[in-house]
């Protein structure tokens, strides 16, 4: 018969051999963790550091909330430009951003890319693409072309990108240490982001952690928006009673400058 004292010292053995390799996970943190948005934003900079295993690769994926986006393609009739049908993209996020220490393509195998959803064929597989024509629903025949080409508007917006060899790492002791500055673009919406950070080893994901950045409208910013969402009316007048005061002290100006002249 074996002991009690036995059983537990082979199970307390078993623990830390266990743990012994799973004990080292990502750790890391993002400054600033909230983005206020007024009148006068334009950018700024998010920085994410941390640490990892010393032999993994990391990858950082930043996203909005999944949703349908919209591209509106439009037809030439004589010398007018008309709506043809409408493109809606189910599953998109918003905001798409990916940085990596090496080529991505390089660091993980295609399972891991599509279970992920890293890079933009593995998205490409991921969202889901309808046509609008004449109120008629069609599914898409082509939809790595209309893929790319809303890729590439969002890429001219700042909002989308994929960045290989965007982080910075140094090797401390057993760890390695990662720093990844980024301009965050003002055309990047207010809403929740989640920040998922992958340690990988051998084109497998061994590590992941999840982050969260929030970014929100505050101030007079966010009661005109407010406004324009709840009472469109009040919103129309007040749209109107500033062009109307903006274009009297415009003309007072030009009429003062004529008279010195």
């Amino acid at each position: 018969m074996i002991s009690t004292g036995k059983i537990s010292l082979i199970f307390l053995l078993f623990l830390s051999t266990f743990f012994s390799e799973k004990a080292f996970s990502i750790t890391a943190s993002v400054k600033p963790n909230y983005i206020p948005i007024d009148c006068f934003f334009y950018g700024g900079k998010v920085c994410i550091t941390g640490y990892a295993k010393k032999d993994e690769e990391i990858i950082i994926k930043i996203t909005s909330k999944e949703k349908v986006n919209f591209l509106r393609k439009k037809k030439k009739i004589n010398v007018l430009w008309v709506n043809s049908y409408e493109l809606e993209f189910h599953f998109s996020p918003d905001v798409y951003l990916l940085y990596s220490t090496k080529k991505i393509s390089n660091l993980l195998n295609e399972k891991e890319k599509t279970k992920y959803c890293i890079g933009y064929p593995a998205l490409k597989k991921h969202i889901k693409i309808h046509i609008i024509k004449n109120n008629d629903t069609i599914d898409c025949n082509n939809k790595c072309e209309c893929c790319n080409e809303y890729f590439r508007l969002q890429e001219a917006r700042n909002i989308y990108g994929v960045f290989n060899n965007s982080i910075k790492t140094k090797i401390i002791g057993n760890e390695k240490y990662f720093e990844l500055i980024l301009d965050w673009h003002y055309e990047a919406p207010p809403t929740n982001y989640k920040i998922n950070i992958y340690g990988i080893k051998n084109k497998t994901i061994q590590n992941h952690l999840v982050l969260t950045l929030k970014s929100e409208k505050i101030g007079f910013l966010k009661q005109i928006t407010e406004i324009a969402n709840n009472n469109s009316l009040i919103y129309s007048v007040f749209s109107i009673i500033i062009v109307i005061v903006f274009s009297f002290f415009v003309s007072i100006i030009f009429n003062t400058n004529k008279c010195k002249r």
